[in-house]
């Protein structure tokens, strides 16, 4: 690709010594031009061996940032980033070979678009349990819908970085769901949210119940720190969002009976724990890390 846009690709990491490693060789590996990659990889206070594993990969910025959270140490990449454009995936993820390749062209060619969101296919977690997987393979990066919805999730998000840094980057108060309040600002000053089917990173699923519900603790941490609305508004959306998730699994083609009976009470209890967290945020309760 001659003379190929430049783009700085952001990953925060914490205590992400297992699989840092993995995530940076596929973004070393890409068929975009390696001299237009600016790899930026920012530690959010880690206490294994994680800047080790970086500081030994060539040509990768190590930065930190010890105010916690994902979306603290985004910005504290952005403050470093020269790239035309921006990239965002997680420190667990695995970049497909052509994911640059296939979404700058479609951002050069229509300046309209805020955020390229592209294809996250969810696979099977190294030491992931069957049922963590079928849930989040059903239910979570739905890239497209959100998409439809103006929304992209940072797991995989493109972007021109003058316009993430003229909204304002992302907001650092919240542990979840910064990503949702950027992309539905760009997408409120007339810039679109466009999927990309091609543009493809591969997310690993959880380990296990615990950790399906950890993180559902931490999204429900996130509508209560940006909320709109009371708390019972936000109890009766946890609701109906798990009784729709719930009939998406039983409707789903993709499961056998059996699996459905096995993962529709892990939805409901999802579901449940959300509740009782943001009881607990109303309570006094501060919103979690993980």
């Amino acid at each position: 690709m001659e003379d190929a846009p430049s783009v700085s690709v952001i990953v925060p990491v914490w205590n992400g010594e297992a699989t840092i490693g993995a995530t940076i060789r596929s973004l070393l590996d890409q068929t975009y031009p390696r001299d237009a990659v600016q790899i930026i990889v920012v530690d959010n206070g880690s206490s294994d061996n994680t800047k080790k594993i970086v500081a030994d990969f060539a040509g990768v910025l190590l930065l930190e940032q010890m105010k916690p959270g994902s979306y603290a140490a985004r910005n504290k990449g952005l403050q470093k980033a020269t790239g035309k454009y921006v990239a965002f995936t997680d420190a667990d993820c695995i970049a497909d070979r052509g994911w640059l390749a296939a979404a700058i062209p479609v951002l050069e060619s229509d300046p309209a678009i805020g955020v390229l969101a592209g294809h996250i296919e969810v696979v099977p977690g190294a030491e992931g349990s069957r049922s963590a997987f079928l849930v989040e393979r059903e239910l979570s990066f739905k890239q497209k819908e959100a998409a439809q919805r103006s929304t992209c999730v940072t797991a995989n998000w493109v972007s021109r970085r003058n316009l993430v840094e003229e909204a304002g980057g992302f907001n650092e108060k919240v542990k979840s769901g910064g990503d949702w309040i950027l992309s539905s600002r760009l997408a409120a000053s007339g810039h679109r949210i466009v999927y990309s089917a091609d543009a493809v990173v591969r997310h690993p699923s959880r380990s296990g119940l615990f950790d399906l519900l950890k993180k559902r603790r931490r999204v429900a941490g996130g509508a209560w720190t940006r909320r709109e609305v009371g708390l019972l508004r936000l109890v009766k959306a946890e609701v109906g969002g798990g009784l729709r998730k719930t009939l998406r699994v039983t409707r789903s083609p993709a499961l056998r009976f059996s699996e459905k009976l096995t993962v529709v009470p892990i939805v409901l209890l999802m579901a449940a724990v959300s509740i009782g967290e943001l009881l607990r945020l109303a309570a006094g309760g501060e919103p979690r890390r993980a």
